[in-house]
């Protein structure tokens, strides 16, 4: 079991990574790790059989039972679904949903995951959105967080992978002063998102931007929910920053 515990939007969060091929284990002797969980999200690969994945999930039904969990949010993954043809994949999630319908236990979401590039940002986003919930944080952001937001995704969908940029031009282009650009930069380099070289003169977008680059919704820059969205990323810092690589 790995524990990785961040520090989002003032709230310290918790993510206890069981192995599945411990998956006995802690459906035995060590089921008491649920005790306290406000979470369950269940990962399944695309392929697992529906018979497997309603056993598993029996299971989890019998140990919330056992400890009277009865608000604790619980959340399917599909997973690995670049392996398989979009056709195949639909068709296994509607048909587990079907099945859970008459299943004892209620279930927030079925979603179809990958942290492949295609699927990277959806999947991140739903991440996201779950951590948002199981929070209940109503975030509005104020015209200093929005514009912060902008130019941080501004500097991501203007740049490419391997090229490299210099400070001077982007202070430019969005118009900022050297103080601001290094700001900017200090921010994007923490989350991973460029690397920095020659005292913040020049930078690079790292592979991890561009798996936001690529399939983030231009037209959607202006629109609310995908900045909270990239708001909350820029919230997350881990106690031990290893967690954060991908």
């Amino acid at each position: 079991c790995e524990i990785h515990t961040f520090n989002i939007m003032k709230n310290k969060i918790s993510f206890f990574d069981l192995a599945g091929q411990e998956n006995k284990r802690w459906m035995t002797e060590d089921k008491n790790i649920f005790k306290k969980s406000n979470l369950i999200i269940c990962i399944f690969e695309i392929q697992k059989s529906l018979e497997e994945i309603i056993q598993f999930l029996e299971g989890i039904r019998q140990i919330l039972k056992k400890y009277h969990l009865k608000e604790i949010s619980i959340y399917i993954f599909l997973n690995k679904i670049d392996l398989r043809s979009k056709s195949y994949s639909d068709l296994k999630k509607n048909s587990l949903i079907k099945n859970l319908k008459q299943f004892p236990l209620k279930f927030s979401d079925v979603e179809l995951t990958s942290i492949e590039a295609e699927y990277f940002y959806k999947t991140y986003k739903k991440i996201i959105e779950i951590i948002n919930n199981l929070l209940n944080e109503k975030k509005i952001l104020d015209k200093f967080e929005i514009v912060n937001i902008k130019t941080c995704l501004s500097i991501i969908l203007d740049s490419e992978v391997p090229k490299t940029y210099k400070k001077d031009s982007i202070a430019k282009k969005f118009k900022l002063t050297n103080e601001e650009v290094v700001h900017y930069l200090k921010m994007l380099e923490q989350l991973g998102f460029l690397k920095t070289s020659d005292n913040f003169q020049t930078f690079k977008i790292t592979n991890r931007a561009n798996y936001f680059r690529k399939p983030f919704p231009i037209r959607d820059l202006n629109t609310n929910k995908d900045l909270i969205f990239f708001n909350t990323i820029t919230t997350i810092f881990p106690e031990k920053i290893g967690n954060l690589q991908i």
